[in-house]
């Protein structure tokens, strides 16, 4: 079993680990947010949600859809809890909008489509500042992997390249988690930004 495999590794590294584990013959079980490595590695899906594991049938592209949808469905019901039994029927009729209804909702669209731009921005910031980092990580490694790294005239240097390696690596992993929740706030925007699509057709 496998827990996040590739939370310290560099490109390079992580690319050689998933080769080793698409050669490996017996079964395993891998928990990671990298999506590169679950889809390259990975037959079967499982979730775990709500006290049950359960087979997902789809992909990581299938997952996300419906996670993005359990969510907007989630925050309708808690912005409008009495309207959570009326809207369980089975039958859906298409609502024909008033006209100011339908140009607040494209105005709401419009700014949804604004925050989508700035984080879709953000995320490309991100995205080039983790590079950044695993580029100085993998120099650190580097360094660290020299054989006379660990001599006793080298050892003071080799402790603060340990050092600036762990707080390159605490970063890197603050800057993963905060992609991986931008990503997901972009998913539910666009499908906010869709479900406003459908209903002003």
């Amino acid at each position: 079993m496998l827990d996040e495999p590739t939370n310290h590794l560099d490109i390079e590294s992580r690319d050689a680990l998933g080769e080793a584990l698409l050669e490996f013959d017996g079964a395993m079980v891998l928990v990671s947010h990298d999506r590169h490595l679950l889809e390259s590695t990975t037959d079967v899906y499982y979730r775990v949600h709500a006290g049950s594991v359960k087979v997902f049938d789809g992909d990581l592209e299938d997952y996300s859809v419906a996670l993005s949808q359990e969510k907007a469905e989630l925050a309708r019901q808690l912005a409008n809890p009495s309207a959570v039994a009326k809207n369980s029927q089975p039958v859906k009729q298409k609502v024909l909008l008033a006209p100011a209804d339908k140009k607040l909702l494209l105005q709401r669209r419009s700014q949804l489509a604004n925050d989508r731009k700035v984080l879709e921005k953000k995320l490309q910031q991100e995205e080039q500042a983790i590079a950044k980092i695993q580029a100085q990580i993998a120099q650190l490694d580097t360094q660290l992997a020299l054989p006379d790294a660990y001599e006793p005239q080298k050892l003071s240097i080799t402790q603060k390249t340990t050092q600036q390696r762990q707080i390159l690596d605490a970063e890197l992993h603050k800057r993963e988690e905060q992609w991986i929740a931008d990503s997901e706030q972009i998913e539910a925007l666009e499908t906010q930004i869709s479900e406003i699509d459908g209903s002003t057709v």
